[in-house]
């Protein structure tokens, strides 16, 4: 069954697998208005709304910020401090050279989980030091990283990157894992 559509447009690709009982939904977006608008959306799709309409907000816009704007973690800290992020958030999506650039989105539900995958056009970034769990208790009260924090402890169970650092996998299970003891 093919869901009704409240983001602004249709996946790119819908399809359903009763094989591999998946269902797959793709899309592009390039905006931080599509990032909100997507993220809304594809909630529904997770076993835990809330955290996934919050985690998939803050993990496509660092997409959006950091991969199509090229905004650094320090830049952004600095924007934050002089309020004014969203004046350059909307420079730079004008500027000639992001208009064509965007964010590949793929939801996929499997079995265990629903999984979203999402890859953008930057150089990517070292996620390996977001392995460490007291840099992202440290990140949790800082406005620059926290965002990622937050997913990795609140809004998602399992989160993977690729090794440039450009496309992560975030998931939500199915079902709770009971701990064996």
């Amino acid at each position: 069954m093919q869901p009704h559509f409240l983001f602004k447009q249709e996946p790119l690709v819908f399809y359903t697998s009763l094989e591999k009982k998946q269902s797959v939904y793709q899309f592009k977006i390039s905006t931080v208005e599509d990032a909100a608008s997507l993220s809304r959306y594809a909630a529904g799709l997770f076993p835990k709304p809330s955290e996934a309409r919050a985690g998939l907000y803050e993990l496509l816009l660092n997409a959006i910020e950091h991969g199509c704007y090229g905004i650094g973690a320090e830049n952004k800290a600095r924007m934050i401090e002089n309020k004014n992020w969203y004046v350059e958030i909307a420079r730079r999506q004008d500027m000639p050279e992001n208009k064509n650039k965007s964010v590949d989105v793929v939801i996929s539900q499997r079995k265990e989980g629903i999984y979203a995958i999402i890859t953008d056009p930057g150089g990517g970034f070292d996620y390996k030091p977001w392995q460490d769990p007291a840099k992202i208790k440290e990140a949790l009260h800082r406005p620059v990283g926290r965002g990622l924090a937050r997913c990795k402890t609140e809004f998602f169970q399992r989160m993977s990157y690729n090794p440039q650092g450009n496309k992560i996998a975030a998931m939500q299970f199915l079902q709770e894992v009971k701990p064996l003891f």
